[in-house]
């Protein structure tokens, strides 16, 4: 099998090439850092520690609560958005080195994820819901980034990088049944 990331124009198959057409961009893209190390500040700990006690939901409950979500239910949003809280952290840590502020870009993403819940479009399954989610997720971490810096074009390079990466660890992660470390 093998389907083309419209992002980045990479195919990302079963073949070989693809897989080292992912591998080469990883090497090429910076990494994340851990969680731990996103910052410093008292504040933000004290957040990763409550984000952790919630817990993470897995795939197929979150695919659950979007099902519930798309057939009216409102009563699952916050369950939601709690099973978004870490993933929002770890995709903020794709911006590590964007000279903004990383709570306030966690507390961007967390805003952006509120109010594309708040308006969900006719979306048809539960798997566009989470695609929506995490594309206006990146869209609040860009808006934000663009109202701190006003470099649209330092963003868009690492808006490229982090989608890359983001599909190269959702294809590592079913290939390999587990995240990449």
């Amino acid at each position: 099998y093998s389907d083309t990331d419209s992002a980045s124009g990479i195919q990302i198959g079963a073949d070989r090439g693809a897989k080292d057409t992912i591998e080469e961009e990883e090497e090429d893209a910076p990494q994340p850092k851990d969680v731990e190390q996103l910052s410093d500040s008292v504040y933000y700990k004290m957040y990763l520690n409550d984000v952790r006690e919630r817990g993470e939901a897995d795939e197929a409950k979150m695919l659950e609560l979007y099902t519930a979500v798309l057939q009216g239910d409102q009563s699952v949003v916050n369950a939601i958005v709690d099973g978004w809280l870490m993933r929002v952290i770890h995709m903020a840590g794709m911006y590590e080195d964007v000279p903004v502020n990383m709570e306030d870009l966690i507390q961007e993403g967390n805003m952006a994820l509120w109010m594309a819940l708040g308006g969900l479009p006719e979306l048809g399954s539960a798997p566009e819901v989470d695609k929506y989610l995490e594309g206006q997720v990146i869209a609040g971490f860009e808006a934000h980034i663009r109202e701190v810096t006003g470099d649209t074009d330092q963003v868009q390079a690492v808006l490229g990088k982090a989608a890359l990466l983001h599909e190269a660890r959702k294809y590592l992660a079913k290939e390999n049944a587990q995240d990449p470390s």
